[in-house]
């Protein structure tokens, strides 16, 4: 008996003190051991959801089904809803498509990359009309393309409604832009929201968005709002669940001292890495529903400053930045699905700047696809009349060396005209953002940022030297230039602002004088002076008209132009 009793304390005293020695070792909260949540936080079945009547799956070589409640889908299904009733398709990555009545489509495609969990969907609308509200917030480079016998839309983060009649194919993004190519033209136009097109055959028409309102757009408009707060909530819920026994938040030294410091696999980096971030996200998630601004400030800044350990971390391993970039998409899935409101909004710039910081190296789809992220939510803002968070937006992508170099150069010619496009909308939506907008088109177009720098050089010459064979030479080069603009109009330049002699191309004046003008753009006076100055006009005409949606109404704020002083809300 004495002998068990000596091996049950012997036992129980080393049992102790591995238990001390561990906890001596491992600092308190580390997540080193912690369960890494699921990348994907709405991990949902394909699902058909009929809301009212009856829709029939067709299935290949089997029977059809008729569906009053939900079904789950697949791949290659074709779904025709009948008259009176409605449905919703309900896509993995939590995007959703409203068929009113009448409506026929087939899941073209419905693939999920496994290695790096991107979404691929691609829907079919033969006849009736359907709404695609894309929320492909879960990993960048998820993409959704809607079809017909005639069209293909490319759209990312947007809503777009189709509708497919004997009369033609109608196409109207009602948020942000969508890249639509006629098929047999190869035509391929950018519409923004607000914009229509009605296409017939190989021919498209420009609309008015007034004359294609109608009831079930304004339904779909009113629904998605209580779907996406809705599908926000189960993802929150989802995630909070998960790491519902995760430990407590470590110490930021204690973290780097002792987990950035090991080395081991992709996969052990992933979840040390990992486990950290997510532990953060949960307690930005506390201190956002407690209103306590100040801890969620201070837990951005934590957030802000692991960027650089990531990127230590991850090295040239485009695995593992990879990884870690989805999980950064993940939380900002969780934390902003449903807008983001001026409380978080630094906060979202912090998961941006990590999301672009661990792009992999060498990838400019990825980072075309980011620079248009960033562009729509910068003109969301300018929208809202929110420009401190317009000029967050841009001089964190000026900033970002990634965008160091003329990106734009190798751009395909729907992917310029829409940046472009975008970015003359937010200048004419908020006109204190155009030197910020202008910088950063200097910067991602070397041939402009050349262009410029001549300019300059001839302005200083003309005004130094004020020759008159000078004078003619700039007028020549200003010519040259304005002439390959109008064989352009879809790329602007800042070729005008910065010349120093505008006589030819303000008037038709044939004579020099020895002294510049002085161009005001809110008058036709001109002032004779010695030193040039050229406010920046625009002398090239848009083409396209853009018509805003006539449903949308926007509440414009006055913001300061510096950041807030966060303060804590009582109770």
């Amino acid at each position: 008996m004495k002998k068990v009793l000596v091996s049950l304390f012997g036992l129980l005293f080393v049992a102790v003190v591995g238990v001390l020695a561990w906890k001596m070792l491992v600092p308190a909260g580390t997540p080193a051991q912690a369960e890494l949540v699921a990348t994907n936080v709405l991990d949902i079945p394909m699902q058909l959801e009929v809301t009212a009547g009856q829709a029939t799956v067709l299935r290949k070589d089997a029977d059809s089904i008729a569906v009053t409640a939900s079904l789950d889908l697949k791949e290659g299904d074709t779904v025709r809803v009948e008259t009176s009733a409605k449905a919703n398709l309900l896509w993995t990555d939590g995007s959703i498509t409203r068929l009113a009545g009448g409506t026929e489509v087939v899941i073209a495609k419905a693939a999920t990359n496994e290695t790096t969990g991107a979404v691929t969907n691609e829907l079919e609308v033969r006849t009736g009309q359907a709404w695609t509200k894309v929320l492909n917030v879960v990993h960048d480079d998820s993409s959704m393309q809607v079809r017909t016998q005639n069209t293909v839309a490319g759209i990312r983060g947007t809503a777009l409604y189709t509708a497919v009649s004997a009369t033609g194919v109608v196409m109207l993004p009602m948020e942000h832009g969508i890249d639509l190519m006629v098929t047999g033209a190869e035509k391929r136009e950018v519409l923004l929201a607000g914009e229509g097109a009605v296409i017939r055959g190989t021919t498209m028409e420009k609309a008015a968005t007034g004359s294609l309102m109608n009831e079930f757009i304004t339904e779909s408009e009113q629904k998605d709002t209580a779907y996406l707060a809705d599908v926000n909530t189960k993802r929150r819920t989802l995630f909070m669940e998960k790491m519902a026994n995760s430990g407590k938040l470590p110490d930021k030294e204690e973290f780097l001292k002792t987990v950035l410091e090991k080395q081991g696999t992709s996969a052990e980096r992933e979840q040390e890495l990992g486990s950290m971030l997510d532990l953060l996200v949960k307690e930005m998630i506390s201190a956002e529903e407690s209103e306590d601004t100040v801890r969620l400030a201070d837990l951005t800044e934590f957030y802000e400053q692991l960027v650089p350990a990531l990127l230590n971390a991850a090295g040239d391993d485009n695995t593992l930045r990879e990884a870690l970039r989805s999980r950064v998409t993940m939380h900002a899935a969780v934390l902003f699905s449903a807008g983001v409101d001026d409380t978080t909004f630094l906060t979202r710039q912090a998961l941006a700047r990590a999301r672009l910081a661990l792009l992999p190296k060498g990838d400019n789809d990825a980072l075309k696809h980011a620079l248009r992220r960033e562009m729509f939510v910068a003109l969301d803002q300018a929208e809202a009349g929110k420009e401190r968070q317009v000029e967050e937006i841009l001089t964190m992508v000026r900033g970002d060396e990634k965008y160091q170099n003329p990106l734009l150069e190798t751009a395909t010619p729907a992917e310029r005209e829409l940046f472009d496009r975008v970015a003359e909308r937010m200048e004419s939506m908020m006109p204190s953002t155009t030197s910020g907008v202008q910088s950063l088109r200097r910067q991602l177009y070397m041939q402009d940022a050349l262009e410029n720098a001549n300019d300059n050089v001839n302005a200083n010459i003309n005004d130094n030297m004020n020759a008159e064979p000078l004078v003619e030479n700039a007028n020549v080069n200003v010519e040259q230039r304005n002439a390959n603009l109008n064989t352009n109009t879809a790329r602007r330049t800042n070729t005008n602002t910065n010349t120093a002699v505008k006589v030819n191309t303000n008037t038709n004046t044939v004579k020099q004088t020895n002294t510049n003008t002085a161009v005001k753009p809110t008058t036709t006076t001109t002032t004779t002076t010695t030193t040039t100055t050229v406010k920046p006009t625009n002398t090239n005409t848009s083409t396209t008209t853009l018509v805003p949606a006539p449903v949308r109404t926007t509440t414009t704020t006055t913001t300061p132009t510096t950041r807030p002083v966060l303060t804590s809300t009582p109770k």
